[in-house]
């Protein structure tokens, strides 16, 4: 049996404020550029078989209908480490 657990919007921004601020600063602008730049980084791991990098950005832009920088964009910051004060900012 699942716990459902219930959180005011306010509640879930201000436990995470941190985490909100150094995603913006690394380019993380809005929830929804969170997720577009979620689906390219899985859709490029989705081609790793592919044995050329380049090959495998340019599939992927193509799948995305985004171009190779934005495909190189997205691989940067999904790899980036962020660095937070809390011990668990995602999960307060």
């Amino acid at each position: 049996m699942e716990i459902e657990n219930k959180l005011s919007v306010k509640d879930v921004i201000s436990n995470n404020l941190e985490l909100l601020h150094k995603l913006d600063l690394i380019g993380v602008k809005s929830i929804s550029s969170a997720i577009d730049l979620m689906h390219v980084y899985n859709t490029f791991k989705q081609y790793s078989w592919i044995d050329s990098k380049q090959e495998q950005k340019k599939v992927t832009a193509s799948q995305c209908k985004v171009s190779v920088s934005y495909v190189e964009k997205s691989i940067a910051l999904m790899n980036k480490e962020i660095r937070t004060k809390n011990k668990n900012p995602a999960f307060k």
